[in-house]
């Protein structure tokens, strides 16, 4: 017949108990010491591997931003629009012009997405603060700070 258990009546173990509570021993054993930790450990690994890209991404967000507002051209940008987005999760983003005046060309910008509606607070063709890499305007960073619920 087989047997669950992975001793058998005989069989010398080492006991792990404490000498106030000795009724309550367990087996030192690889599995017994750490079970927990082998049925845990792979759930945390997959929340960590769930969550980890989006706090990645938020870091790589926030290191953008730093860097633009160090080193980025600061410039006033016509608000020109805000734009719906279809995904349902993050649904705005406010657009913006700025003329270019070194390379003679109209740059279109977008800010981050947004997760409240700002249509109440803006008005197209106020203009909004925004930082331009000198060397790419495409990479660039409007300020939201003015809105609402926006801690930037």
């Amino acid at each position: 017949r087989a047997s669950t258990s992975r001793h058998r009546v005989g069989d010398a173990v080492r006991v792990l108990y404490a000498s106030q509570d000795p009724q309550n021993a367990l087996i030192d054993s690889f599995v017994d010491r750490y079970f927990l930790l082998i049925v845990l450990l792979p759930i945390g690994l997959g929340f960590t591997a769930f969550g980890l890209p989006g706090l990645i991404v938020i870091a790589l967000r926030r290191r953008k931003e730093a860097w633009l507002r160090e080193r980025g051209r600061p410039v006033e940008a016509k608000l020109t629009g805000i734009i719906r987005m279809q995904n349902g999760f993050q649904p705005w983003r406010i657009t913006a012009e700025w003329h270019d005046p070194f390379h003679g060309r109209v740059v279109v910008l977008q800010s981050r997405n947004l997760y409240d509606d700002p249509t109440k607070h803006v008005e197209v063709g106020q203009t909004v603060k925004a930082w331009v890499d000198p060397d790419r305007p495409s990479r660039h960073w409007i300020d939201v700070s003015f809105l609402p619920g926006v801690g930037d």
